[in-house]
């Protein structure tokens, strides 16, 4: 076994491990907030940007600071959204297998990471 084998197996069992300790909703609802981020700043960072011209003058920082709002702010509503879900598996009493969903989901995650 060589030392890329250790490193690529360490990169899974690290990523399984997170994932069992966040768990599947935590970790499904942060993936899915992520690219819901991306997708929203990059569609609407040009019509956020036309509401700043008034504002800023450059266009290069209004379209930056178009962006990070955008994203930033869906993140939140992800937070938020993320928070309340994992209030809701933890009244149920499904902590223990969302904890082994997550920690599948973690490995496939490292998976798809040294793949």
């Amino acid at each position: 076994m060589s030392w890329l084998d250790l490193v690529i197996i360490g990169i899974i069992l690290i990523s399984a491990l997170i994932s069992l300790v966040r768990g599947f909703v935590k970790e499904s609802i942060s993936l899915v907030s992520w690219i819901l981020a991306g997708f929203i700043a990059f569609r609407y960072f040009s019509a956020l940007a036309e509401l700043l011209v008034s504002y800023i003058e450059s266009p290069t920082v209004r379209t930056g600071i178009a962006f990070s709002v955008l994203f930033v702010c869906t993140l939140i509503v992800g937070a938020i959204v993320n928070f309340m879900a994992s209030q809701m598996v933890s009244k149920t009493g499904l902590s223990g297998t969302d904890k082994t969903l997550g920690m599948v989901f973690g490995a496939a995650r490292g998976v798809l990471i040294v793949t």
